[in-house]
């Protein structure tokens, strides 16, 4: 299982330059794990996208089918106080933003819960490096 952020799942959605190498990823994968506010980081990357002129409206609609289908099949970790609590310590700990901290958080949530280990898919540098820190493998 792969732990998937916003920025890896963008390029699923829309053609960008990382489309090809995430695709193979994806391909790859034996299944997604994300954090609960992801899908509404990759809609507001979309509808922000569609305001600013660079993909049409039917492509978000396109976009945000597909990403509703991807996540169907996904394990989705829920917000939680002990999952705030550690990305409280994680921006203490890395220079990262409050959402990437919730994403790692979760992360590694779910490699305590589940035991198994985890590849963080991520095209977020600062996000890749705290995640590296922490003892998770990432891609791509």
């Amino acid at each position: 299982m792969r732990f998937w952020d916003s920025s890896a799942i963008l390029p699923l959605l829309i053609q960008e330059a990382f489309t090809d190498p995430v695709q193979n990823v994806l391909r790859s994968d034996s299944g997604v794990v994300y954090w609960w506010g992801t899908p509404v980081e990759c809609y507001s990357a979309l509808w922000r996208r569609q305001r600013d002129g660079s993909i049409s409206h039917t492509t978000l609609l396109t976009s945000a089918q597909w990403l509703q289908r991807l996540l169907a099949s996904a394990v989705e970790i829920q917000p939680k106080q002990a999952l705030r609590a550690a990305a409280q310590h994680l921006v203490a700990s890395h220079a990262l933003k409050a959402a990437d901290a919730l994403q790692l958080a979760a992360a590694l949530s779910w490699v305590e819960l589940s035991g198994e280990r985890l590849t963080v898919v991520t095209l977020d540098q600062r996000l890749r490096d705290a995640a590296q820190r922490e003892g998770l493998a990432t891609l791509p």
